[in-house]
């Protein structure tokens, strides 16, 4: 059922450590609710650091105006937030990334 909930849901954020989902229909954020826990640990198996996973309510739209479908997250996505976070902790590495046009790579 985690799987079918999983393949409806939007990953509309990833800020930090936080990923933020949000089910296709309303009533599916209590179910997707419930498993944060089990989805922030698979996650953490792909990811050096622990991850809290989020669930937004479903999108309310104007009536018969469609829902607006967030931006999916990409892998290029990710490395360019996660090089920002580095950049930001590091004045030392953000000036190194500048002067050697450095990329993340993983």
């Amino acid at each position: 059922m985690l799987g079918s909930l999983l393949a409806e849901a939007d990953v509309t954020a990833v800020e930090g450590t936080v990923v933020t989902l949000r089910p296709a229909r309303a009533g599916h954020a209590e179910g997707l609710g419930r498993q944060t826990d089990l989805l922030g640990q698979v996650i953490a198996r792909y990811v050096t650091e622990s991850v809290r996973v989020k669930v937004v309510a479903a999108a309310a739209g104007a009536p018969g105006a469609p829902a607006e479908r967030p931006v999916r997250l990409t892998e290029a996505g990710a490395n360019a937030e996660r090089l920002k976070r580095l950049r930001g902790k590091d004045p030392t590495l953000n000036a190194a990334v500048d002067a050697l046009d450095l990329e993340l790579l993983e």
